[in-house]
This record gives C-alpha cells, structure tokens and sequence, in this order.
C-alpha cells in the first residue's frame, strides 16, 4: 500500500515537472514584443523609467507608475507632475547623454527614436517602441506597458474603462452621421484638416460623424475655402494648439456665413492633446467630440466651450 502511494506521488511529480509554470503576474525577467515586432528582455522590475513621448508618459502615470519616471521630453506636460520630472530634450531632438545619466531600467520611445533606441539597446537599456496607428493600437500599448513595468492589472484596468467609454459613445451615435469640418491650422495652400490614417478621422466616425476630409489623399490635407464651403458642413470643430485661429476668424471668412454650421453657431473649440496624443484622454476627446455632434444633431445653439478650450 506504501509502495503504490509512493509511486502515486512520483507520477504526481513527475507531470508536474512535464508541464511549464505559467509565470506569475508582474514577475521578471520577461520577453515582451513591441509594435515593430522586436523582442525586449527586461530583466528585472522597472524601478527608473523613461518616457520619450507625452502619451507614453500619460499611460505610465495612469497605470500608478508616475513616481518611478525619471526623464521625460519637454512636451510631456500632463498630468502636471509630470512637468517637474527631469527633462531629456524635445521630442525628435532627445539627449542621449542625458537619457544614459539618468541610469534608466526602461525607456518607452516612439518609431522616430529609433537612432538613440539603437544606442541605448547597445548599452543594455531596453527600450520598447510604440507606434499606435489606430485607436485599438492605443489600447494594446496600454496593456504592453502594463506587462513591461509589472503593473499588468492596472493597465487591465484602465483599458477595460477605455474599452466601456467607446462602447458607450458608440451607442449613442446618431444614426445617420452627421457632416463636419475638422480644422487644426491654416497654411498659404487651404485649411488644414485630418483625413484618413489620422485619429481624428477614427474619432470622428466612431462618435457618429461624416468627416468631409475622410476621403482625402492624405491624413493631414489641406482643404479649400471653396470645397468646405460646397460640402456644408453642419458642424465645425477647432482643434486648439497647433497654430490654428479662433472662432471669430472662421465666422467672418467670405462666403462661410452660407455654412450650416456658421448660421446655427455650432462651432466648437476642443484641447488638441485631447484628440492628438495616442495615450488615455483620447477617450476623453472622442466622449467631447461625440458631445459636439449630439448637439449639432439636436439643433442646440449653444456653443459649450470646456474650460480647457482656446477660442
């Protein structure tokens, strides 16, 4: 009777030993893929990180990981903590030397720091690229630097929140979109706008619109005054902090007081980073955008002016 128990457990043992552990959540040494498909060892939990773009700084603070940031760029200026972290340079223009002194355990860059990423990869700094296209691209980056700084249920957590956020806006989209004019800046050839490729255009569909620069060449077109015009929109949004102009400029353009969306007053100014910047608040933008198009739809004349616009 010994005997066969004894035998028992060895069998017990031995498939125990045939089967490989899964490893525990937020434990090192890991291997994870970045969006350019590159394997990155991290050997040990992140302790110093840094951020090279304002929306990995944004996802970084958001999944509770604020205090271990140690160097960001100049324009990491949200949440406003992070405009005290130590600086490393612009954001195409960072400071390798400054990044190595600071001894970081990560650094978390974009496709455009792929010179210094070789760099400080030389040195045995991981460095993961992120390069979101998409919203759902946002999404997974969320999870990715969950998994690379051991904070997997947070950033679980923050996605599922992000993930209900546009469900909702989604049902709550008119049925029949609604045609607007997204305008960022003005150039000596047109009205700059965002049409396919761009997170606007996703925003703007996803919230119920009819982007009238959807169908352009590129993701950032110049429109005419005339093909604006000739589209008539009954919405316009302003996209604020990228050299564009107020409403007062748009209202006495020649020939825009035809516009639906000039004769009703539904023109709305909205914080660019709010739409612009592939982090967390882009849900924050779309629930604002998809406000700006639920008014427009129910013919409500009041221009809602969130205190963080600029006019």
């Amino acid at each position: 009777m010994k005997r066969s128990i004894a035998i028992f457990m060895v069998l017990i043992l031995l498939g125990c030993l045939g089967q490989e552990s899964p490893q525990p959540e937020g434990e090192f040494p890991k291997t994870i893929v970045d969006d350019t498909g590159k394997e990155v060892l991290i050997e040990e939990h992140p302790e110093r990180i840094i951020s090279l773009a304002p929306s990995n700084t944004e996802i970084l603070y958001a999944i509770g990981v604020g205090e271990k940031i140690v160097g960001t760029t100049d324009y990491c200026t949200y949440p406003p903590d992070a405009v005290h972290t130590e600086k490393v340079g612009g954001f195409s223009d960072v400071n390798s030397e400054k990044v190595i002194s600071l001894n970081p355990d990560i650094v978390v860059a974009t496709s455009n720091h792929q010179e210094i990423a070789e760099r400080l990869e030389e040195l045995g700094i991981p460095v993961i690229i992120l390069n979101p296209l998409t919203l759902d691209d946002i999404l997974n980056n969320i999870t990715l630097i969950g998994v690379a700084v051991g904070e997997e249920e947070a950033a679980q957590d923050l996605r599922a929140d992000c993930e209900a956020r546009i469900e909702a806006v989604k049902e709550n989209a008119p049925s029949e979109p609604l045609t607007l004019y997204v305008e960022g800046w003005v150039s000596t050839s047109g009205y700059g706008s965002f049409g396919p490729g761009s997170f606007v255009d996703d925003l703007i569909f996803l919230a119920g619109g009819r982007n009238i620069a959807a169908d352009a060449d590129t993701s950032y077109p110049n429109i005419s005054s005339e093909t604006i015009i000739a589209e008539n929109p009954v919405l316009i949004i302003l996209v604020s902090g990228m050299g564009g102009v107020g409403i007062e400029e748009v209202v006495s353009r020649p020939g825009w007081d035809t516009i639906a969306a000039v004769k009703n007053n539904a023109i709305y100014v909205i914080d660019g980073d709010l739409v612009l910047r592939p982090g967390p608040r882009i849900v924050e933008g779309l629930e604002i955008l998809a406000e700006f198009i639920n008014n427009a739809v129910y013919e409500s004349s009041e221009v809602f002016l969130p205190m963080w616009a600029c006019a």
